[in-house]
């Protein structure tokens, strides 16, 4: 019923807050952690959009001494949501393919948009890329689709 879905988005948006508000001062986060952040916030965005959202979750190996920079996958997703609307009800297609030492997420392009300049999102993640470690983000961007590589980071004492 209606009445559970909004008590479903409810829970997931809180849950959202939540973890936000109690990492907001946590440099990084286990790549466990961040995934079920960006369901939660995939959750929001497709109860919102219906069908234009889809999501796609590759787990190859969820590396338990990994993390990634606090709401990195967040920022990635809202990217895409931010940039890419439905064109003739074609559903923009996100992946996460998590692999040894990176995150990839990728998203097919909707609209026909000139190349376009980077979100203040991801510029923020860069920076503070730069701040944890010495690697880098990776943005690919072609006709089809748009890719960003997340590199995995260990912590060392």
């Amino acid at each position: 019923s209606s009445k559970e879905k909004i008590k479903e988005y409810i829970s997931n948006l809180s849950s959202l807050y939540r973890y936000l508000i109690t990492s907001k001062d946590q440099d990084v986060s286990t790549v466990e952690a961040e995934l079920a952040l960006a369901k939660n916030y995939f959750y929001l965005i497709e109860t919102r959009f219906e069908n234009d959202y889809q999501l796609i979750i590759k787990n190859n190996e969820l590396n338990k001494n990994k993390y990634l920079p606090n709401g990195a996958l967040l920022t990635a997703l809202e990217n895409v949501v931010k940039h890419n609307e439905p064109i003739n009800g074609k559903t923009v297609i996100m992946t996460i393919l998590i692999k040894e030492d990176q995150i990839k997420v990728t998203n097919t392009i909707s609209k026909s948009s000139s190349k376009e300049s980077l979100g203040t999102g991801l510029i923020n993640l860069e920076q503070r890329y730069q701040f944890l470690s010495d690697k880098v983000i990776e943005i690919k961007h072609t006709e089809q689709e748009f890719v960003i590589t997340l590199p995995l980071l260990t912590i060392t004492d």
